[in-house]
């Protein structure tokens, strides 16, 4: 006959918490091989087995979710081969910027221990940064923002034409932009032109996921109400950023930022929905008060707004 655990002896065995068996349970990881005649759990050997691969995966820095996948297809030996590979890549990412941030707490400790003063100011004077952006006021906002400062400088220019020379930088950054550009394989292009060998891009976006809750209230107070007119993760998003940057760079992973907003008042609400650049405004027009209140009282027990945002980071 099987030997079986309570909840307390297989946790104990295991160093973690009774309170980590059970949310693993809730979140069908770790389902118990058997249940007492009172609906307690019980493990096995086989399940500490498994046990020991989700906290292996975590320590290895996969999310719950990437474990569900992977220990729920445990036979899948390819998928697990692949995904090791990503962490492992992200590691190597880590070690060489800690490696920067030594030499730098060495330099540092240096110049404190010789007696001498510390100009925080120059700590990374080798760091040069240019911001671009096709609006002239974006530039002028960012630089007022920003300060006097010798590290940055500032161009305003098109980015699928950069003015730049080719491997010219170790990083590219292109923040929430990307679905706005009219022609996104060409601009790609120009980032892989200017990147130095085994420089790195960052792409940021988000999913058709984000903030649909926004989406799902004005619908319900009028279906034809319209947010945007063109969904921009549909040209550059979460769900298909990877394909669209795959031809372009050898490797492609992509790091979901964990966020949400939970809000007990309703005119935060109402005014980012009518600051969309929809037909929202034109239809609401009449029927303020009345829709008012029903964000109101739909926000009232309180109101969840998904965030599924993320950055693609790719290498050359």
């Amino acid at each position: 006959m099987t030997d079986y655990y309570t909840s307390g002896e297989f946790a104990k065995r295991a160093h973690v918490s009774v309170r980590t068996i059970r949310y693993y349970d809730q979140q069908n990881l770790l389902k118990p091989s058997a249940r007492s005649k009172g609906g307690a759990r019980r493990y096995s050997d086989a399940d500490f087995a498994k046990l020991q691969q989700i906290l292996l995966l975590k320590y290895l820095g996969f999310s719950l979710g990437e474990i569900r996948g992977l220990t729920l297809g445990a036979s899948d030996r390819r998928r697990l081969l692949d995904s090791l590979q990503i962490q492992r890549r992200l590691v190597e990412e880590r070690i060489e910027e800690m490696t920067a941030v030594e030499a730098a707490i060495d330099s540092t400790t240096q110049t404190l221990e010789a007696g001498k003063p510390v100009d925080w100011s120059r700590m990374l004077e080798d760091c040069q940064v240019i911001l671009t952006d096709i609006s002239e006021g974006m530039l002028a906002d960012a630089k007022k923002e920003i300060g006097e400062d010798s590290r940055f400088s500032y161009d305003q220019c098109d980015a699928a034409h950069l003015p730049f020379a080719d491997e010219e930088f170790d990083l590219v950054v292109a923040n929430h932009m990307l679905f706005y550009c009219d022609d996104i394989p060409q601009v790609l292009k120009e980032v892989r032109r200017v990147l130095k060998k085994g420089g790195r891009f960052c792409a940021s976006t988000y999913s058709k996921r984000h903030m649909h809750e926004i989406t799902d209230l004005v619908q319900e107070f009028n279906s034809q109400i319209v947010l945007s007119s063109v969904n921009l993760y549909d040209r550059f998003g979460l769900d298909n950023g990877e394909e669209i940057l795959a031809p372009f760079f050898a490797q492609v992973t992509c790091q979901r930022y964990e966020d949400a907003i939970e809000l007990g008042e309703a005119e935060p609400v109402i005014s980012y929905i009518l600051s969309c650049h929809g037909n929202q405004n034109a239809l609401l027009l009449d029927r303020y008060q009345e829709f008012k209140q029903f964000v109101e009282d739909e926000v009232a027990g309180g109101f969840h707004i998904t965030k599924d945002a993320g950055t693609f980071i790719c290498r050359k």
